[in-house]
């Protein structure tokens, strides 16, 4: 008799294995059973690297069905739109302009409206009123923050491109991110433009040669674009920009894969702000290395036809007419002959 617990034989009237000591009586007419237990292991094979490497095989349904439990709130939360957020929404706010925002997002001309007003009126006004540099100041920048906004509405401009927006529309993305203020995108230039007076300002009046101090401007320059980069990669600026790049929604603009490669790359630089003004440098810098490629090519034929190699007579012969020695004395041996 076979124990059905340890598979150890046994007289065969034993009611207790002499092994492991189970109860074995109630199998005592039950051969079958000895038969469906070997029925069963071929199955045991097909799970056994699984079992070396994860576990049992009972094990494998339950690590499936967790893992995608884990990807569960994670979709969630990304796709769905946000609740009562419409398409309307999202037009409305991508339209909609406050004086906040213009000064904010679009600060930069409102900011140089402003210091040249009061530089024009202070510099009409004696030493003693200087104080009037504050109101002035105030209301140079109100006004050009005004005709900005103006500006804006009559062009119907957007916060973000429309792109941009169907992006935000497929991943739930709440519309108010398409209005955030981007003054961190303006403010390395606002910084850069003080640094620019200043620096300029300060080797003028160290040197005392005007002409000196154009020296500070190229140094100024790369001091706005490094503050400029700075700024976008520590806001994470055009992260939805590209993102949605990646993610194909702005495919209808490129031409082809190169020139989609060559906008991201630009993108991800932070040194532009919108798809289509990084799309518009790098066709600019295609447009040039194909002209350049095109005008070594012209200027390589031309220079081979102009100063190609000649026979060696022709040469001397060029040269014996171009040369004024050369001339005078072929006409003195002219005459000599004549006279004989």
């Amino acid at each position: 008799m076979i124990c059905p617990h340890c598979n150890a034989a046994n007289q065969p009237n034993a009611k207790f294995c002499a092994l492991c000591g189970q109860p074995i009586a109630a199998q005592t007419t039950s051969p079958q059973s000895t038969q469906t237990m070997p029925t069963m292991q071929p199955t045991q094979p097909a799970y056994a690297s699984y079992d070396a490497a994860y576990g049992t095989a009972h094990t494998a349904p339950q690590q499936t069905q967790s893992a995608y439990a884990t990807t569960q709130p994670t979709y969630a939360t990304t796709q769905p739109a946000p609740a009562g957020i419409t398409d309307d929404d999202f037009d409305r706010l991508n339209r909609t302009w406050t004086l906040k925002q213009v000064l904010l997002e679009r600060g930069l001309f409102p900011f140089i409206f402003g210091i040249v007003g009061c530089l024009f009126i202070i510099s009409s006004l004696p030493i003693i009123q200087i104080i009037t540099f504050i109101p002035a100041f105030l209301v140079s920048l109100l006004v050009g923050t005004i005709l900005m906004r103006i500006w804006l509405t009559l062009t119907k401009a957007t916060h973000a491109e429309p792109e941009i927006v169907e992006y935000c529309r497929r991943s739930g993305i709440d519309p108010h991110e398409l209005t955030r203020p981007v003054w961190y995108a303006q403010y390395g230039t606002i910084i850069g433009f003080f640094a620019l007076g200043f620096i300029g300002y300060g080797i003028m009046m160290a040197t005392g040669n005007v002409p000196l101090s154009f020296i500070a401007y190229p140094i100024a320059w790369l001091l706005i674009r490094a503050l400029n980069k700075y700024m976008f990669a520590h806001t994470q600026a055009n992260t939805i920009t590209i993102a949605a790049v990646q993610a194909g929604c702005c495919d209808g603009l490129f031409h082809d894969e190169g020139e989609k490669t060559a906008t991201l790359k630009r993108l991800e630089s932070r040194n532009y702000g919108t798809v289509r003004a990084a799309l518009d440098a790098a066709r600019s810098s295609r447009s040039f290395t194909k002209l350049g490629v095109i005008g070594g090519a012209i200027t390589a034929v031309g220079a081979f036809l102009l100063f190609r190699p000649v026979d060696k007579a022709v040469q001397d012969e060029i040269r014996l007419h171009r040369d004024p020695y050369n001339v005078m004395v072929e006409q003195m041996d002219r005459d000599r002959r004549n006279r004989r």
